[in-house]
């Protein structure tokens, strides 16, 4: 009896164990335009444009990038970032040299995918480039 007992409980722990922990749950979202696959064993490719920073100044610039976080450009330094189509609202901010207040320059730029987008500051602004060069 008692190990029909023993066999009985142990056949439960399995049963409840397997249960738990066999199935996976699918709420239907699924990653879109994120690169991979995206649930249904189709690959999306990643297709993002560049931006390109170029500091004309001998003085580093804090650049600011809506929704991506900022970064530091030395003085005569470029930085080339990639990032997904969309528009983007960037802040260059200088910050050292100045005199009283730190130059602040705001650019708007509309990235496409494989667009190539040039912003050159202090007073400069946002020129594209052709990706066929």
């Amino acid at each position: 009896m008692r190990n029909l007992f023993k066999n009985v409980i142990i056949v439960l722990i399995v049963t409840i164990s397997c249960v738990f922990t066999s199935c996976e749950r699918d709420d239907g979202e699924y990653p879109i335009g994120g690169g991979g696959n995206n649930g249904y064993g189709i690959d999306i490719p990643i297709c993002n444009g560049t931006i390109e920073f170029v500091n004309n100044s001998k003085n580093p610039y804090t650049v600011d990038v809506s929704g991506y976080g900022s970064f530091i450009i030395s003085g005569n330094h470029y930085a080339n970032k990639s990032y997904e189509p969309g528009t983007y609202s960037i802040k260059v901010t200088q910050n050292s040299g100045y005199l009283f207040y730190p130059t602040e320059e705001t650019y708007q730029v509309n990235v496409s995918c494989g667009s190539h987008d040039v912003v050159s500051f202090p007073n400069t602004g946002v020129n594209s480039k052709s990706t066929e060069e």
